[in-house]
């Protein structure tokens, strides 16, 4: 038989290791018997995180699904805790998309956007600038506005500018006004020139006019008295002149000159009739061809029997290239 003993309390008094019962070894009110006491030992809640030690507890130790949001602190799950592509649009919240403020700006190519990769609930950021590239534009105008709102106000100049469609393939370009003279042509060069004072003309002699005061001269074409338009093309040129002192049939002519010789077409042949001297004018007119040297000068003949004035009040030459001829 067993043997018992029962008593209140059981005091070390001369062990420096304590009191040993049955295995279990008890020194300064502690159980200090390595692997002595097992879960039956512990109240449910008896243990407080004060006395678990640090870094002690690992994730092979949690049981699956242990921890719910319950467990969570707010604001203690960071983006750094978060694994790349784990976020999907179906769960961001409306308001997050929406957002609360507008940007209050003008979109610019670095803002960025989300989009749904391939409608396949994959979020992913996209540069606004890819945008532009999705329309199909090509970065060569910053601001298009062409709605009709205002009108320019004003004549159009060289230096305005309009859209066009570079060779009918969709890609936009600017293009000065400027080059639409190029494309279409413009009558020049084209020029007037006068006599600053009247011109003596012997009798019965081919003179050339020496226009001597330009009114105008587009290209600068007009030189030493005759006009070199250096720009291949059909022109129409006028020359004309008025003298005095005519008798009855007394006659002055206005003869245009190429390249220094008679031109068959143009030429006036002005008559007079009557026994007064008279005043007579006329206007010749040409169309010729030019190429990048021809040129073309007036001259006028006159049979008065003396000496005549050729009128510079009356007496011009003017010309410009025929658009499109």
């Amino acid at each position: 038989m067993a043997s018992e003993i029962k008593v209140d309390t059981v005091s070390e008094k001369t062990s420096a290791n304590g009191v040993t019962i049955d295995g279990v070894n008890i020194k300064d009110s502690k159980i200090v018997t390595a692997n002595s006491v097992d879960s039956d030992v512990y109240v449910d809640g008896s243990i407080d995180t004060a006395h678990l030690a640090a870094d002690a507890i690992t994730g092979a130790k949690i049981a699956d699904d242990a921890i719910n949001s319950e467990h969570y602190t707010d604001g203690s799950i960071d983006t750094a805790h978060i694994a790349d592509g784990q976020i999907t649009i179906g769960k961001l919240a409306t308001a997050v998309l929406t957002g609360a403020t507008d940007i209050g700006a003008a979109i610019v190519d670095a803002d960025l956007l989300l989009v749904d990769d391939g409608a396949g609930g994959t979020l992913r950021k996209t540069a606004a600038s890819r945008l532009k590239t999705y329309a199909g534009y090509d970065g060569a105008i910053s601001t298009l506005d062409i709605d009709g709102g205002t009108d320019i106000g004003a004549a159009l100049a060289d230096a305005d500018e309009i859209i066009v469609d570079d060779g009918g393939g969709g890609t936009n370009r600017r293009c000065d006004m400027s080059r639409v003279k190029t494309y279409i042509g413009d009558n020049t060069p084209a020029f007037l020139v006068t006599l600053s004072g009247n011109q003596e003309i012997a009798n019965s002699t081919l003179t050339k006019i020496t226009f001597d005061t330009e009114a105008f001269d587009s290209d600068g074409k007009f030189a030493s008295n005759k006009f070199t338009p250096t720009v291949a093309g059909k022109y129409f040129i006028v020359l004309s002149g008025r003298m005095s002192g005519f008798g009855d049939g007394e006659e002055f002519n206005l003869r245009f000159q190429k390249n220094g010789s008679a031109h068959n077409f143009g030429d006036l042949k002005i008559v007079s009739s009557g026994s007064n001297p008279l005043f007579l004018a006329a206007n010749a007119n040409l169309v010729v061809d030019l190429d990048a040297d021809d040129f073309i000068e007036g001259y006028i003949t006159h049979n008065v029997g003396a000496a005549a004035n050729l009128d510079a009040t009356y007496t011009f030459m003017a010309g410009y290239k025929i658009n499109g001829a």
